[in-house]
């Protein structure tokens, strides 16, 4: 037995580099606070259990993000086989998916643009839009001063036309999948993300925000005075002041997430924010954020055995925050069936979650 013990190190290492992959990342130390208890609003619960919930589009595999059109209740969504679908109200299990466009890359955050009639989505090549009537699709933004858009994961359109969105990270999706990414992005720690203004009478980008470790969900309040963008790697929710004497200025409005938040909903009936937790932060990647030279071990280990190194056991969670940053409800589920989620809006009193993994779009009458 102690032999057998006294060789495991030499195993490991063995077996580390005839499945490595070199991927050109240098890891570096990062500080995350505790991680909060699971108790009072954020106690455990059984809101999102997968019996509790109805299966829409299931054979629409990876949709990240789903959208409504205010309008006609139309509903949208991003597929990873390239297409974005759409369900024409009334919405229901039965209801057929049909085509809209073939992206010719992988669509991520999708956002209604009402007063233009179109649908603006962030996709692997860029920042992209398909005019509803004509199905037409426009390439936006491919690169910011200079630099291509490494993994543009989510946007946010303003009345005005003014898209924001994020770019997660410099490392550029290539062959790679994007869970892939996102896992290199956070096992580096060095912040690469960033968010985008774009401007559609000038057809400019500016970035607002740099160095942010995995920019994911990006939403505008109600009034459109500030927007909230996702720090993953950090735990935190940003917000960014746009009008009014602290424009310009960014704080911190939710600090200290039990888990990594993905898509953030903008409520437009009360201006509450509905946050998606892709996994629970967890010993695991608390170790990871202090060690290094751990995380460059795994950083070269093939995607499939990156992402379960890193992600805890599938777990459905949903905070739901007033306009001020404080925790109003949080929403639990487990089981075999639970898939991590990535998106969350609500439309004629249900929830319409989101996820990167496995097939259709989970809807849960509140």
């Amino acid at each position: 037995m102690r032999v057998a013990w006294a060789c495991l190190p030499l195993a490991v290492a063995v077996f580390v580099v005839l499945v490595r992959v070199d991927r050109q990342i240098e890891p570096v130390a990062n500080y995350w606070p505790p991680i909060p208890p699971l108790t009072g609003v954020l106690a455990p619960n059984n809101r999102l259990d997968p019996a509790k919930q109805e299966l829409l589009a299931s054979n629409i595999p990876g949709p990240e993000d789903c959208v409504h059109d205010l309008r006609t209740g139309t509903l949208y969504l991003s597929a990873s086989d390239g297409w974005i679908y759409f369900i024409e109200a009334p919405v229901t299990a039965a209801s057929a998916p049909k085509k809209l466009v073939y992206t010719g890359g992988r669509a991520l955050g999708l956002a209604m643009d009402t007063p233009r009639n179109q649908l603006v989505f962030a996709d692997k090549r860029g920042l992209m839009a398909v005019d509803l009537t004509t199905r037409q699709l426009h390439c936006l933004v491919t690169e910011v001063d200079g630099i291509p858009l490494g993994l543009t994961d989510d946007v946010a359109v303003a009345q005005d036309g003014t898209v924001y969105l994020t770019d997660a990270t410099r490392l550029g999706l290539g062959s790679e999948e994007v869970l892939t990414i996102s896992a290199l992005e956070l096992l580096e720690g060095r912040g690469s993300g960033r968010l985008v203004k774009y401007d559609p009478a000038t057809r400019t980008a500016t970035v607002l925000m740099r160095n942010l470790l995995f920019a994911n969900g990006v939403a505008l309040s109600k009034n459109e005075d500030f927007l909230v963008v996702g720090d993953m790697g950090r735990a935190q929710i940003l917000r960014l002041w746009l009008k009014g004497d602290r424009a310009g200025t960014r704080d911190v409005l939710i600090d200290n997430l039990v888990g990594m938040a993905d898509g953030i909903w903008t409520d437009p009936e009360d201006g509450t924010f509905w946050v998606a937790v892709f996994a629970f932060r967890d010993g695991m990647s608390q170790l990871l954020s202090k060690t290094p030279f751990v995380a460059k071990i795994l950083a070269n280990l093939p995607g499939w055995m990156l992402l379960p190194a890193i992600v805890p056991s599938p777990y459905n969670l949903v905070l739901h925050y007033d306009a001020s940053g404080r925790l109003v409800e949080s929403l639990h589920g487990t089981g075999q069936h639970a898939m991590p989620v990535t998106s969350v809006s609500r439309f004629d009193n249900k929830l319409f979650l989101g996820t990167l993994i496995g097939n259709g779009i989970r809807v849960l009458q509140l």
